[in-house]
C-alpha cells in the first residue's frame, strides 16, 4: 500500500478527524513535519502550517522560516 493511502486508512480508521474538523499541522522545516505537511496535502486535506522562530540559530532559524513559508505557499 503506497504511504498516503496507509495514511489516509489509519486516519479513517481511528476516527482522527472528520471533513469538517480544522487542521493545524506544526511545520519545524525538519524532515518529519515537512513529510507530515506533505503527506496531509497528498491525502487532499485542508490544512494550515504553523511555524514558530525563536531566533535560536540566527540566519539558520530565518532560513527555516522562509522555507517553512514558501513550502505553506506551495501546498496550499
Amino acid at each position: 500500500m503506497l504511504p498516503v493511502s496507509r495514511f489516509s486508512e489509519f486516519i479513517a480508521q481511528n476516527t482522527l478527524f472528520t471533513p469538517n474538523n480544522s487542521i493545524l499541522v506544526a511545520v519545524s522545516g525538519g524532515m518529519d513535519s515537512v513529510l507530515l505537511a506533505r503527506l496531509f496535502s497528498a491525502a487532499g486535506y485542508t490544512f494550515g502550517i504553523a511555524h514558530c522562530n525563536f531566533q535560536l540559530r540566527g540566519d539558520e532559524s530565518a532560513a527555516d522560516e522562509q522555507f517553512c513559508y514558501n513550502l505553506a505557499q506551495q501546498l496550499n
